[in-house]
């Protein structure tokens, strides 16, 4: 795993996490640093499961509110169901049909396109100078690697480069578990609370179970504190 060198010309956005988010001694000290800076453009998340990667989201977007910055979220399974909603109200019930017997990825990446249509629209709105978040949450679950390397490209030489020249200042924070979201992208590590970039699949895969026995061993210090307490 390599450190990323820092750029003093790329734009950041600093954010201060709270290390007891859920207030419940599972969740405590979640996070290895809590004063952190994200870089414009792309971040992929990285971690095992139950690292993080969701309530680092949840606490971000309630910055964001409280800052009043726009940010726009796409989560397979919400972007499902307002797609579906959205065909069952208009009446078109032969996308209910297709959407109920598709595939798990075929939907996927139908959402996807129901989601570049409100970015769209939602970017139309904004003006030059405005800070822009979107979220991409579980966009590879269900999904061939094929149809992720399509969407990858979407966000770095589609959506990014558009907002650039709208000179909207846009972070683009992906959560990932596959490998191909995480190949030749900027990482950011919730344990180290720093950029990282991963060398091939088994420097990732390395990297997974470290933060995994990480987790575990909060979890076990939590619980054993959480006990004495009582």
């Amino acid at each position: 795993m390599l450190n990323i060198m820092d750029n003093n010309l790329i734009k950041r956005f600093r954010i201060t996490l709270d290390n007891d988010w859920y207030e419940d001694w599972y969740s405590r000290n979640m996070y290895g640093l809590t004063d952190i800076e994200l870089h414009e453009g792309i971040t992929t998340l990285v971690g095992c499961n139950g690292s993080g990667k969701t309530t680092f989201i949840k606490q971000l977007k309630h910055i964001l509110e409280e800052k009043e910055i726009v940010f726009l979220d796409y989560n397979n399974l919400g972007m499902e169901q307002k797609a579906l909603s959205k065909a069952g109200f208009i009446g078109d019930w032969t996308k209910v049909a297709n959407t109920i017997q598709s595939s798990e990825g075929e939907n996927i990446y139908d959402n996807f396109g129901f989601f570049l249509r409100t970015l769209g629209t939602k970017v139309r709105k904004m003006n030059s100078g405005n800070k822009f978040f979107i979220f991409v949450d579980g966009i590879d679950s269900g999904l061939s690697i094929d149809l992720i390397e399509e969407m990858k490209d979407v966000f770095r030489n589609v959506i990014l480069p558009d907002l650039k020249k709208r000179g909207i200042e846009a972070y683009i924070i992906i959560t990932a578990n596959s490998y191909e979201l995480v190949e030749n992208t900027k990482c950011f590590s919730l344990m180290l609370g720093k950029y990282v970039r991963f060398e091939d699949y088994n420097d990732y895969k390395t990297y997974i179970m470290e933060t995994k026995e990480y987790k575990n061993n909060r979890i076990d210090k939590n619980k054993k504190e959480n006990d004495n307490d009582e």
